[in-house]
């Protein structure tokens, strides 16, 4: 019971033409909508917390082109609902289903499709998990916010968890959570911390738990949001080194939607810029860095093939909506039929490594979109 609630939403085009979406699956945007059975009670919709709107420029941005046979993918957090507190409050089997809607008048419109039926059956904690939700529910902030928060007030109650019941299926949680309250507390202008070595300190601390928390839940969509909050960490005090490897962890991991993926590489952006480091007040000045990343790794983590050409000395690339091409030096990339400028390519170690707007223009094609409209 309780327990923080991720799904999956995958959008597979099984038609015999192209299709088009938007790539936009937060629940408060309204294109992915939700209905939950609780048990012995019939469908209610699922109300995020937050909704959100775009502009037409950002519509248009947000548009995919699906092929036959291709698909696309996200997380949604479902661990709340905006009226009804934690879903997964009482035990019982839930029944959980999807909707993708877009209207006619909005880009790549009109859509309406309906999911599989999800089922989920949620226990009472017994023994030792018993134990630990006993204490979570009695947090400072459970009243207002329910057993999962980032406010000072809790880091006690998580603290004692991990004292008295570090095996239980609830710690992995409080450490990722607990991680979430020292980097608040590290980086925010009302804790007193902010852009000291106290306040580093507690933010690499963050980056520690919520490491060992992504080690623990390994390739599913808890382990790889712990990866990327800990690689965001690891930036703010400015190690570029373990934020870049976790980043990378994040992006290849066979079992990232394409919309992780997508978050992954604009979060490499921040780090090239130094966002992050300067957003954390440890950095007064924001430094950039050029990243390099290794080509075949990335390209093959999308499902793309990477091949040398000895004749050429260039490597192409293809998949099924990509083809390109590109050599080491500062030459433009050819991708999909037009020159991508901007592009460093460099063999280090028999390794082909590329700058970020390499990755960024292969994915952009692989979705039929252009590069320069990815963010």
């Amino acid at each position: 019971m309780d327990e923080p609630f991720y799904v999956i939403v995958r959008l597979r085009n099984t038609g015999a033409q192209e299709a088009r979406i938007l790539r936009y699956f937060e629940p408060g945007t309204h294109f992915v909508s939700f209905e939950i059975a609780a048990p012995g009670e019939g469908p209610q919709p699922y109300r995020p917390w937050v909704e959100g709107s775009f502009s037409p420029e950002g519509l248009a941005k947000g548009v995919v082109r699906l092929p036959p046979g291709q698909s696309y993918s996200g997380v949604v957090d479902l661990t709340y609902d905006g009226a009804r507190g934690l879903v997964l409050s009482w035990p019982g089997e839930y029944r959980i289903e999807a909707r993708y809607a877009i209207r006619e008048d909005l880009p790549a419109g009109p859509v309406d499709v309906r999911s599989n039926e999800l089922r989920v059956v949620v226990r009472e904690p017994q023994g030792v998990d018993r134990g630990a939700y006993e204490v979570l529910q009695k947090g400072a902030r459970t009243h207002d916010r329910g057993l999962w928060n980032a406010y000072g007030e809790q880091k006690a109650c998580y603290e004692r968890v991990l004292g008295e019941f570090p095996g239980s299926r609830y710690a992995p949680y409080v450490r990722f959570y607990l991680a979430q309250v020292h980097e608040s507390a590290g980086d925010s202008a009302f804790s007193g911390l902010r852009g000291t070595a106290k306040g580093a300190a507690a933010i690499r601390r963050a980056a520690m738990l919520d490491q060992a928390v992504a080690e623990k839940a390994g390739g599913t969509a808890f382990g790889r949001e712990a990866t990327r909050f800990a690689a965001s960490a690891f930036a703010k005090v400015g190690d570029l080194v373990s934020a870049q490897t976790l980043f990378e962890e994040a992006f290849v991991s066979p079992q990232a939607t394409h919309q992780e993926r997508l978050e992954v590489l604009s979060s490499l952006g921040h780090l090239e810029s130094g966002l992050f480091h300067h957003e954390s007040g440890l950095a007064p000045e924001m430094r950039t860095t050029r990243l390099r990343l290794p080509l075949r790794r990335f390209a093959e983590a999308m499902g793309l093939s990477v091949a040398w050409d000895p004749k050429t000395q260039s490597m192409r690339i293809s998949g099924p909506m990509v083809q390109a091409g590109l050599k080491p030096g500062e030459h433009p990339m050819y991708i999909s039929g037009g020159f991508r400028t901007e592009v460093t390519v460099s063999v280090e170690n028999g390794r082909t490594m590329v700058s970020r707007s390499v990755i960024a223009a292969l994915m952009a094609a692989q979705q039929g979109r252009d590069a320069s409209r990815m963010f």
